[in-house]
């Protein structure tokens, strides 16, 4: 589909790529990795030819086609975010617009003139071109890909320029997957979505036909949807053949022998040095000395990756707290009408490490600020333990700074007491290096901003952390630091985040906040998904001395109503749905007939063609109620 032939790339006076040679044929499916700033988006853009290499040629297939995700989008669109969506059905939906506006043109035209006639025609070609682009299922395919990326049925009429950031992001990328591109390019797909939203997106690509590229960092994400790695390294790139796991092992065996061949090649160099030293001034050594300093010029030299050194953070140790160390009592909140959780009782004790999972605005932000006392429950309490030192992360952070300092600046203000080589070391791991600590902070980016407030948080002495997605905005290296140092850590964490990865190896205990319920689970996420795969979830009651698992009298009434909900639920929509369901196929196929019929130019010869021209009007506007029924349905069953 698409060959790179001997790309180089320089930014800002820095050499990017050089004599990249690469190929992507169809189906193809890539990760693409490597540190921040090694090009990686830089690479995608070329694919996309938003970007031209500086030497070398691209050469793409004809009729190849093109899906990218960046990393950031801001629209200013007046569409809906449903017809947003729609759009990416490409030629479909233009058919669809020519058929729309050829039914008006019709409806204000002689139904015995000659231009009606060639209406009539050119709608019968349309129609049938429809049919065969599969048109008459873009609205539920649609609906079903919105749905899929939890963006909320009640948001499907609005402007897409009212949406956020990240909601717009999800809706562009319904639009893509809606495309069907050749080759989907995808820049942080998961940077948005919740778990749940994750596993849909991964259930979906695994599926997919077409090629893909993504860059990702998350490791279960990638291992899941690639079959081939490619790593920027050293301005060149890398091919393994296998997903990230086989990736991994890989490139350490290679590093390995890197290593070694490095170690000899320096040794070897370090004797040549030595020699040209030792005789530079002895005339009978002349000749040797010349030849050993050609052989230096001319020799290749090994290059080490970046990075090679690693980098450990160790967070500073707090006074040891009480057993208990945060403990919130029947807490209940609301935003106007809006319950969001009610009669809630938790418990942290000290050391353990604890994530709070849940689809998006199930409200674990909330609670979590209610925990850290950012924000006051509607209900019942938040209470510290004895000699607790709490700190707290959150996703927004732009008012913790003072914007005319430096990012070094700004680490020094902590007063923490470590000198300027540590901080610079600490900034080093959320991805400062070198010229970029000296950055006002007033000029930092959103996901710069966040990395700078997480650096700020750990340098703080606590026994208690209370993190809201703290791997937002970070790359793999810069997790992995940052995942050590948190297993390390000595005191209670409470965190919310969409890395899998992450919460498997960092997570003791799931708590899931669903329905306004809150549940306990022993275990990693992975254990977490495996018993609620297997069996419905357990309440859990805590109190001061220890969780206690049993099912609660309001449990057991909750149960009650579920079943209840679940009949009335089955009379009222899934059964009427099913019927309408099958009432629509049976109308699609009595109009894919008709349509044959009036795709014939000999029909308009027969008197008969106003008759059957009226009975697909009149089954076009009662399939159009039963669409708005079926909509509707859908949507009491979403909610």
């Amino acid at each position: 589909m698409i060959r790179f032939e001997n790309i180089a790339i320089v930014f800002q006076g820095r050499s990017l790529f050089s004599n990249v040679n690469w190929q992507i044929t169809e189906g193809h499916r890539i990760g693409l990795v490597g540190v921040n700033g090694s090009g990686k988006s830089t690479l995608l853009k070329l694919v996309t030819g938003l970007l031209e290499p500086d030497s070398g040629r691209i050469v793409r297939a004809k009729n190849f086609s093109v899906g990218y995700l960046p990393q950031e989008l801001t629209s200013t669109s007046e569409q809906t975010v449903f017809d947003e969506a729609l759009s990416g059905c490409g030629s479909a939906r233009e058919i669809e617009l020519q058929l729309q506006a050829t039914e008006r043109a019709m409806t204000e035209t002689d139904p015995k003139s000659e231009e009606y006639a060639e209406l009539v025609h050119e709608f019968g070609r349309l129609q049938h071109l429809f049919e065969e682009a599969d048109g008459f299922t873009l609205q539920s395919k649609t609906a079903r890909v919105l749905q899929g990326l939890a963006v909320p049925s009640e948001w499907w009429k609005l402007p897409l320029k009212q949406l956020s950031g990240g909601w717009q992001m999800r809706v562009h990328l319904a639009r893509l997957i809606l495309s069907a591109p050749s080759l989907l390019l995808l820049d942080e797909p998961t940077n948005h979505l919740d778990v749940e939203s994750i596993v849909w997106l991964s259930s979906f690509l695994r599926t997919y036909e077409g090629g893909l590229v993504m860059i990702s960092h998350d490791r279960y994400f990638l291992d899941e949807n690639v079959r081939e790695i490619v790593e920027i390294e050293n301005r060149k790139l890398h091919f393994y053949a296998g997903n990230f796991s086989f990736y991994q092992q890989e490139k350490q065996n290679r590093l390995e022998l890197l290593l070694n061949t490095y170690e000899n090649q320096q040794g070897e160099i370090a004797r040549t040095e030595r020699f040209i030293e030792r005789f530079r001034y002895k005339a009978t050594k002349a000749r040797q000395v010349q030849s050993r300093i050609k052989q230096l010029e001319k020799l290749e030299r090994v290059e080490l990756p970046d990075g090679t050194e690693e980098i450990h953070l160790r967070l500073p140790e707090a006074p040891r707290s009480g057993r208990v160390v945060l403990e919130g009592q029947k807490l209940g909140h609301s935003y106007g009408d809006k319950n969001v959780f009610s009669n809630l009782n938790f418990l942290l004790e000290r050391g353990e490490k604890v994530a709070l999972v849940g689809v998006n605005g199930a409200g674990k932000t909330t609670l979590l600020k209610i925990l850290a006392n950012v924000e006051n429950p509607v209900e019942g309490s938040v209470n510290f333990g004895h000699n607790v030192f709490p700190a707290y992360y959150a996703q927004i952070v732009a008012e913790q700074f003072d914007l005319r300092n430096t990012v070094l600046k700004e680490m020094l203000r902590e007063d923490t007491g470590h000198d300027e080589t540590f901080l610079r070391t600490i900034l080093g791991s959320f991805l400062f290096t070198g010229d970029a600590v000296y950055k006002k902070v007033s000029v930092l980016s959103g996901g710069e901003k966040s990395r700078l407030a997480l650096a700020k948080i750990l340098l703080r002495p606590s026994n208690l952390l209370l993190l809201d997605e703290p791997t937002n905005h970070l790359d793999m290296a810069s997790k992995d630091i940052l995942l050590e140092a948190l297993q390390e850590y000595k005191g209670a964490i409470l965190f919310i985040a969409h890395d899998r990865y992450f919460m498997d190896q960092l997570a003791q205990r799931i708590l899931e906040l669903k329905d306004g319920i809150l549940t306990s689970y022993p275990g990693n996420y992975s254990e977490y998904v495996l018993k609620i795969s297997t069996q419905p979830g357990v309440s859990v009651q805590e109190d001061a001395k220890a969780p206690v698992y049993h099912k609660s009298r309001e449990q057991k009434k909750l149960e009650a109503e579920q079943r209840s909900k679940q009949a009335r639920f089955k009379k009222e929509i899934t059964e009427p749905l099913a019927k309408l369901e099958e009432s629509i196929a049976v109308k699609e196929a009595e109009m894919k007939r008709l349509e044959s019929i009036l795709a014939d130019d000999r029909i308009y010869s027969d008197s008969r063609h106003q008759d059957y021209i009226q009975k697909y009007e009149h089954l076009k506007r009662s399939l159009e109620g039963e669409y708005r029924k079926w909509e509707e349905l859908q949507k009491r069953k979403e909610e």
